[in-house]
């Protein structure tokens, strides 16, 4: 409900409030960066912005606050900054003497003030009625208090079991990276049955994190289905359980797990919020990230870059998107403008080369605009320092990356897993990449203490007679297919 101003000091007289409130007072609204309004009210055009927040914070419903913080405790209005916007940037609001006349006659257009000043002598004349509104963004005190110094070294220090989903099935494979042995473990029909849960979607979308496995069950908003599963399997003790059943439908969107403890779920279709779980907080609740993304992402590559950066790639449509935020400050969606550039690889993983300042692009799809059959389709890799885009020296490999983050196992060395299907058998892959393949091979202990490794390691899915394929710094541990020329544009999850 909108209340009318009502401060004492300014009731002194019915003179006096005609002098302040006129005909057409201004009207002050006060919003989330997500734009959910959280309070408005009419207010006189000579009241300063220091009375307007002083009435907003005697006002403003607790109940609509709360659920930006874990609990009421933390709830603190003294912390709150404010914010105007102009030309889709936002400006620190000084709560000073500046009155809201001020503000309303910055933000109009120029052209049409010059125009109206010839026509009014008051400068309130001049603003149209319908102009009369000035829009306040409260910007929350909000920080991710349980970030890692070096997200790297904790996920190494802190991680040795690796999980994924079968697609279309009930089980799920466990990578040890100590032992180097792999496991194919299925949930019971009882327990799926218990959950609600079919089989693990190619729709839904994972992540690892401290030896659990988060699975975000993915549904098409256009479904009957209203709400979305956000499931846990520890693999530690062979358990899933379902977090909770009431996350927003969301669908080609993806996940990344942020140490110490944040899970970041970034795209979707009609999807531009970004949602935020804990995973110490033991709950079945999410937080929404302070900003909404710029436009819809599907299916985006994420990574964290020099443990403060957030970066979000999409490719989905005819153009190259690069967002990113900084995770310390709680920075709204910044987009990386480069130099125009055809980019044929989409629905990529990236791992970091950090020697080179880089991102290099693995897998995913290229779109085949050269049809020379002599010429081997390319990587592509991104200077995180200079912003520039380039074609990488290394040959391009088809892998399906649902989880599209390299995952950290030791000093500059990185793997992920993927499912190939071959007839109407899904086979499993593991991917380990380092910048330097030659030091990797002599020092690394997953090589060094199994020299078969690359042969073995999954002979109990019939791999053992596949060829072992490595190109460059990539190392495919059951082989690599390279039966996917002129894939459709089509985002991963309907390949067949």
């Amino acid at each position: 409900m909108i209340e009318n101003f009502s401060l004492k000091e300014n009731e002194k007289s019915l003179d006096h409030y005609n002098y302040y409130y006129g005909k057409d007072p201004a009207k002050v609204s006060f919003f989330t960066l997500n734009e959910e309004m959280i309070f408005e009210n009419q207010f006189p055009f000579k009241t300063t912005i220091e009375q307007v927040i002083k009435f907003f914070v005697s006002k403003a419903p607790f109940a609509v606050l709360s659920q930006y913080f874990n609990n009421q405790n933390e709830i603190n209005m003294e912390k709150f900054k404010y914010q105007l916007k102009y030309s889709d940037k936002y400006e620190d609001l000084e709560v000073d003497k500046k009155e809201i006349l001020y503000y309303l006659t910055k933000i109009q257009d120029t052209a049409l003030m010059i125009m109206l000043a010839e026509k009014h002598s008051k400068t309130s004349d001049r603003i149209p009625v319908d102009n009369r509104n000035l829009k306040i963004y409260v910007k929350f005190e909000k920080k991710y208090y349980f970030l890692s110094n070096n997200f790297d070294q904790y996920i190494i220090n802190n991680t040795f079991l690796i999980g994924k989903p079968m697609i279309n099935d009930h089980r799920f494979y466990i990578y040890n990276k100590a032992t180097t042995e792999n496991k194919l473990l299925k949930c019971s029909k009882d327990e799926f049955k218990k959950l609600k849960i079919n089989f693990f979607s190619r729709m839904s979308v994972y992540c690892n994190a401290r030896n659990n496995l988060y699975l975000y069950e993915g549904s098409d908003v256009s479904s009957k289905q209203n709400n979305g599963k956000f499931i846990e399997i520890n693999l530690q003790k062979y358990n899933t359980n379902i977090i909770s059943s009431t996350f927003p439908n969301r669908i080609l969107h993806s996940m990344i797990y942020i140490p110490e403890c944040y899970i970041f779920i970034i795209g979707g279709k009609d999807s531009k919020d970004v949602l935020v779980y804990n995973i110490n907080t033991n709950n079945n609740k999410y937080e929404k990230y302070p900003y909404l993304l710029p436009r819809e992402l599907f299916e985006p590559s994420l990574i964290t870059i020099n443990n403060k950066y957030l970066y979000a790639f999409e490719n989905s449509t005819f153009r190259f998107y690069i967002y990113r935020i900084n995770l310390i400050d709680v920075s709204p969606f910044e987009e990386i403008k480069i130099r125009n550039m055809n980019i044929n690889q989409k629905f990529f993983g990236v791992v970091k080369m950090k020697d080179r300042h880089s991102i290099l692009f693995l897998g995913g799809q290229i779109i085949n605009l050269n049809k020379d059959p002599n010429r081997k389709d390319k990587c592509f890799e991104f200077d995180y320092e200079k912003n520039e885009l380039y074609i990488s020296q290394r040959d391009f490999q088809s892998f399906d990356f649902i989880e599209k983050t390299f995952i950290p196992m030791q000093k500059d060395s990185y793997m992920q897993m993927e499912e190939f299907k071959q007839g109407n058998i899904y086979s499993p892959k593991v991917i380990l990449f380092h910048e330097n393949y030659e030091s990797l091979k002599n020092s690394s202990k997953i090589l060094k203490n199994n020299p078969r490794y690359r042969e073995s390691a999954f002979k109990s899915f019939n791999s053992n007679d596949m060829k072992i394929n490595v190109t460059d710094n990539v190392i495919s541990l059951v082989g690599t297919d390279s039966s996917y020329d002129d894939m459709p544009i089509v985002p991963l999850y309907n390949n067949k």
